[in-house]
């Protein structure tokens, strides 16, 4: 398929060959060689944190990818965190996520865990991603 934004479309027709009903949906195709979902459970979307002198804070979720050899890095408001992250078993994300990506077997260990330092950062919005 070429790249680009393409319609898949599927028609229903009678048994005397009239169109009954049908549905299509756009997809993009692009040239991408790996796949992968990020989530992150903690902290929670929006969160406000109460504990300005709190220097340490707590980042955890889970991420699968098709490339046996991804691996995961911190950000706030877009600057990389030198932060241990640590990968560790979760079966819900197993039985449910991983099947589209591969499996187990791509993404062994699914969940993260990690702390990051937000002492360099001032009382503000901040956005963490990984």
């Amino acid at each position: 398929m070429k790249l680009g934004k393409h319609i898949i479309k599927v028609e229903e027709f009678s048994r005397y060959g009239d169109l009954i009903n049908f549905y299509e949906i756009p997809i993009n195709m692009v040239n991408k060689k790996y796949d992968g979902k990020v989530f992150i459970e903690s902290p929670n979307y929006n969160q406000i944190l109460t504990r300005p002198d709190e220097e340490i804070f707590e980042v955890n979720g889970w991420a699968v990818s098709n490339d046996k050899n991804a691996k995961l890095n911190f950000f706030v408001d877009d600057i990389e965190m030198d932060s241990e992250i640590i990968r560790k078993e979760r079966k819900d994300v197993d039985e449910i996520v991983s099947p589209g990506f591969g499996g187990i077997e791509n993404t062994p260990e699914a969940g993260f865990y990690g702390k990051i330092n937000l002492s360099n950062f001032e009382a503000r919005r901040t956005y963490i991603k990984s």
